[in-house]
């Protein structure tokens, strides 16, 4: 399973490097479809403003990552800090004045819990209710018979006809 990952990843670097291995073919197929041929070399497509040098960019990309790299392995090392010790930065924390996350907003909920919940439940009932009612009423003018469809659209048509009566008279 990890060969045909490593020859993908090689090509994908391959053809990020030099683009003009796949452009070739692909301006070959370009042209037997009749399109103008494009100037391609290995390193892309050269244009009037110039050719992109991918070996530029990608020596670029990657002195940086070495800097990076040996910046973060220069650098000062982290230690590992006992969970006690993590909340207040290292500094003394009294017992019992510890708060975990996990229920910090605990306290506030238990004092609020009961206006939220009879306001936000009734508002949502009364939500659902309507647009129960909505679906309902749509149901009985949508009922899968093509013959009240057609009695429908008799109507529209009616309707229409009547509108423009009613603006030929005035």
């Amino acid at each position: 399973m990890q060969l045909p990952l490593i020859i993908l990843s090689i090509l994908i670097i391959l053809f990020g490097i030099l683009p003009g291995i796949p452009l070739k073919v692909i301006n070959v197929i370009g042209i037997s479809f009749g399109l103008k041929s494009l100037n391609v070399t290995i390193w892309g497509i050269a244009s009037e403003t110039g050719t992109l040098n991918t070996i530029n960019i990608f020596s670029t990309v990657l002195v940086a990552g070495i800097i990076v790299w040996l910046f973060f392995r220069i650098g000062k090392k982290s230690k590992r800090v006992p969970q006690e010790k993590n909340y207040a930065s290292g500094s003394y924390i009294p017992e019992g004045k510890y708060h975990y996350t996990a229920e910090f907003y605990a306290p506030l909920y238990r004092m609020i819990a009961p206006y939220l919940r009879d306001l936000i439940d009734d508002f949502y009932n009364w939500l659902a209710v309507r647009v129960k009612s909505l679906c309902n009423t749509i149901r009985k003018i949508y009922t899968g018979d093509v013959g009240i469809y057609v009695l429908y659209i008799l109507f529209f048509l009616a309707l229409l006809i009547f509108i423009y009566l009613r603006q030929v008279l005035w």
